[in-house]
């Protein structure tokens, strides 16, 4: 429960065979709330559905049809430089997913950062399988 508190990956859940994405709350509160993402993708009606707030009172959503997705995108960035690495502060490992769409468009979804690979990797790479195997369409870049 405490690692997945101070993850900065989303939270993911299953729930009556609809797969739930959000961001975390880490994520959220390093924002103070001014940013946040939900992916739903439920396999019955065929559609993903994608909000993200923006401000406290902008809130957009989103739709898409499991037919209007070409492909699940995931993609890994690697450590920067052991300079950049050292006055950045950062993770070294940035593993995104997101939604190529058939009319050439890409939705990002999430990042899942971590220093070193492991659980992050596994983790991004598992709710992209997921997510694609749901939609019924490849991973790829």
């Amino acid at each position: 429960m405490i690692a997945s508190v101070f993850s900065t990956w989303p939270r993911i859940e299953t729930d009556g065979g609809k797969l739930r994405a959000t961001s975390s709350w880490l994520a959220y509160l390093s924002c103070l709330g001014l940013y946040s993402c939900e992916v739903v993708v439920d396999p019955k009606t065929s559609l993903v559905s994608i909000v993200r707030r923006i401000g406290w009172f902008c809130k957009t959503e989103r739709q898409l049809r499991f037919g209007g997705i070409q492909r699940v995108a995931y993609g890994y960035q690697g450590p920067r430089s052991t300079i950049g690495k050292w006055l950045a502060d950062d993770p070294d490992d940035y593993f995104s997913v997101g939604l190529w769409l058939r009319d050439q468009a890409y939705i990002h979804l999430f990042y899942f950062r971590g220093s070193g690979r492991g659980t992050a990797e596994e983790d991004s790479k598992a709710f992209a399988c997921d997510l694609a195997s749901l939609i019924g369409v490849p991973v790829g870049r």
